[in-house]
């Protein structure tokens, strides 16, 4: 569903606000045109707008800011963060960023939880696609455990 202000339909008579209340867009801006819907979730997000979540660089702003502009912009209500497989270093660094965000934030209802893609892939050439070869290891209870606890669950 698609709202421009301009726009002579229904919505354009909805303010802001109602459209806050009604569809639970708390915290989020609206800009010009926005989209409205009621279904689009996109169950593989690994960055947005330049902002890679997998990075060591990432920071609680930089996700909550890609994170917005998707779910503003990017035409989809609900999203889950993805991480692919990476060095442990970069799972200790960006779980907990992400966790904290889906924990509290103005946009936690619609991050869905964090789509982990390793590291218990196949190295298999082929089979391990565009994941690097070398942060492959196999499957590892201590390091599930590990992960799980970096994502606070």
């Amino acid at each position: 569903l698609y709202m421009e202000k301009s726009a002579p339909h229904a919505l354009q008579a909805l303010s802001e606000d109602t459209l806050i209340r009604l569809f639970g867009l708390k915290g989020l801006s609206f800009k010009t045109p926005s989209y409205l819907n009621t279904g689009l979730i996109d169950l593989q997000v690994n960055g947005y707008k330049g902002v890679d979540f997998c990075s060591e660089e990432l920071t609680r702003e930089s996700f909550i800011y890609a994170c917005t502009e998707l779910l503003t912009e990017g035409g989809c209500c609900a999203i889950m963060p993805t991480i692919i497989t990476s060095p442990m270093s970069a799972y200790a660094k960006v779980l907990p960023i992400i966790a904290s965000v889906i924990e509290d934030s103005p946009i936690s209802e619609r991050l869905l939880g964090i789509h982990l893609e390793g590291p218990f892939i196949s190295p298999v050439p082929g089979a391990v696609g565009c994941h690097r070869t070398e942060c492959v290891v196999a499957a590892d209870l201590a390091i599930l455990k590990e992960l799980q606890a970096l994502a606070r669950g």
